[in-house]
Parts: structure tokens; C-alpha cells; sequence
């Protein structure tokens, strides 16, 4: 993309990227307005925006997902060492998508909202 020309058009404002073949590609920028040209170095135009958003979080574009955490007890019987035969119990966390929580709990069928005690007592 770095190499590619660009141009965008808004009213009588041209924004041109690697117009004229250079061989240092997106070096610099050409606005044109009513037929009046200015060239302007990406290292100046980066320089404008990082003095104009002083707070970085502004240029920065994040997408934001709601996710629910999933707390399961696993239960695990042992082969060797520990008592043979015997079990192994502990908590597992994990956070899925919103989306995904519900699509998970009408597979299962299992209410949620179970403290660690009830999801023991659900195991033995």
C-alpha cells in the first residue's frame, strides 16, 4: 500500500499520495485546492497530529467487545500417583464474547450463578 498512488477528493480539496513515482514512496503528501498546490512532508503532517491530539488515546481506534466470564469447576480422575481412582477438583476462569456466553448456555443447559460449594456438590 505504501507504494501504491493515492488520491482523495472532497469538494476542492485533492489529497495525493505517491503521484509522482518518486522512489521514496509516501515520503511526502500533495494537497491541491481551486488549482493551488502545497507539498507537505508525512513526518510535518504526523507531527501536526500528534501536536493537535496531545492525548494519544485519541488517535488510537479500539474496538471494544462485552465479554462475560465462565467459572467452571473441572473435575479430573487420576490414574497414577495422588490415590489412584481418586479425583482432582479445581476452578476454572475463562471470559467468551457476550455472543458466544449465550450461544454456550443454550448448549449446555446448565443455570449459571453457581457459587464454587454448589458447583462441588453438583460434581461429587
Amino acid at each position: 500500500m505504501k507504494n501504491e498512488y493515492l488520491k482523495f477528493k472532497h469538494g476542492d480539496l485533492t489529497v495525493e499520495v505517491n503521484w509522482d513515482g518518486s522512489e521514496k514512496p509516501f515520503e511526502n503528501v500533495k494537497f491541491t485546492i481551486n488549482e493551488k498546490e502545497a507539498i507537505v512532508s508525512v513526518k510535518d503532517l504526523y507531527a501536526l497530529m500528534m501536536a493537535v491530539y496531545q492525548d494519544k488515546e485519541d488517535l488510537l481506534i479500539l474496538k471494544t467487545r462485552r465479554v462475560k466470564k465462565i467459572r467452571k469447576m473441572v473435575k479430573v480422575k487420576t490414574k497414577k500417583k495422588v490415590e489412584a481412582g481418586g479425583y482432582i477438583v479445581f476452578p476454572l476462569e475463562y471470559y467468551v464474547p457476550e455472543d458466544v456466553y449465550d450461544d454456550i448456555q443454550e448448549l449446555e443447559g446448565v443455570p449459571q450463578g453457581l457459587t464454587e460449594e454448589e458447583a462441588k456438590n453438583k460434581l461429587k
